[in-house]
């Protein structure tokens, strides 16, 4: 079993890395193509599905890590008008976020206990909005983007201190 897990990580590995190269001598999104190869990989008819999730499971933590390597050498930390764009960022997301809690308390349906509307309201953002603009300024460098890549890196940071503080 260990070998198949071993095999099973290479494969994924390989597939996901072919993808993205590709994909970026293509001048392609390699976030939307790598999402696109993951659909097929866990759609393919004979996949040990649990396997792969097993496998996925074992690795997004280092990849992560990985990840936010790559994210911290594309930031640059002294660009002011990201700063502001990231105040304007964090408060308008926080404030959609209570706003949207309040309307889905108005609705039966959609009626949460105020400790859940809360952790909604706090919950960090995830990684995908990361790559998207890590992707962003790798496919079109310099302008404006940096301000962008600024504002959601540094909110990142702010929602997850936000967060852990408030839970």
């Amino acid at each position: 079993k260990t070998k198949a897990g071993a095999e099973s990580l290479v494969l994924l590995l390989g597939v996901v890395c072919f993808g993205a190269g590709l994909s970026a001598n293509l001048r392609l999104s390699p976030v939307a193509v790598c999402f696109l190869m993951g659909l097929v990989i866990g759609n393919l008819p004979g996949v040990d599905r649990g396997m792969l999730g097993e496998t996925l499971s074992k690795i997004e933590r280092p990849i992560y890590l990985l990840f936010l390597l790559v994210v911290g050498a594309v930031w640059d930390v002294r660009d002011a008008t990201g700063w502001v764009l990231m105040l304007i960022f964090v408060i308008s997301r926080f404030a959609g976020k209570w706003v949207g809690t309040l309307v889905g308390a108005r609705v039966e349906s959609y009626s949460l206990e105020p400790a859940v509307r809360r952790s909604l309201v706090v919950a960090p953002m995830g990684a995908l909005s990361l790559a998207v603009v890590v992707n962003a300024q790798i496919l079109y460098p310099g302008g404006w983007i940096s301000w962008v890549v600024t504002a959601v890196v540094a909110g990142a940071v702010i929602t997850e201190i936000i967060g852990q503080r408030t839970t």
